[in-house]
């Protein structure tokens, strides 16, 4: 029988992939691969592709992948809009690449589902994104790394995408 494997993306640098089969409820997340790069300006870091794509490979049968929608914020400095940007559009040419079905979502919309019946206020979402993943999947442990102890919310958002694209 195929496995039910539904993805989720969050696309920033300090994003997260998670990995749901929806027939057996098991559930693999990883922060986002990064690499530091040194530039003249000093370093920075961006997606560790290879290491992205041995990701997604280990996860065979994709039905599909929830990508969350790029979005400029007003104030947002120049630079930080066109990295973003430019993460998501690495992120859609591996999927593209890889012949992965995907969805691009905006975040309001897998945020209106995932969260409904949480009380949460604008700005508030990545406190409503670690209660319900962990309600979800209370066996796992949404840390970046065994030294970690902060609850990494890019991994939580990407479960919650996952979880989303199985109503799809």
């Amino acid at each position: 029988m195929e496995n039910k494997i539904f993805c989720g993306w969050d696309n920033g640098i300090a994003g997260g992939l998670a990995f749901l089969n929806s027939e057996t409820n098991e559930l693999s997340v990883y922060p986002m691969p990064i690499v530091t790069v040194k530039t003249a300006k000093g370093n920075k870091n961006q997606y560790n592709i290879p290491e992205i794509i041995r990701i997604i490979k280990s996860h065979p049968n994709i039905k599909l992948c929830v990508l969350e929608r790029a979005q400029a914020f007003p104030g947002s400095a120049v630079q930080a809009t066109f990295s973003f940007a430019r993460t998501f559009g690495i992120a859609e040419g591996i999927l593209a690449a890889l012949e992965i079905p995907y969805r691009i979502v905006a975040p309001q919309s897998w945020m209106a589902d995932m969260f409904r019946g949480i009380p949460h206020k604008k700005g508030e979402s990545k406190q409503a994104s670690i209660l319900v993943a962990q309600r979800l999947f209370p066996r796992t442990k949404f840390i970046a790394s065994d030294k970690a102890t902060k609850i990494h919310d890019g991994m939580t958002d990407a479960t919650l995408m996952a979880v989303y694209a199985t109503k799809l």
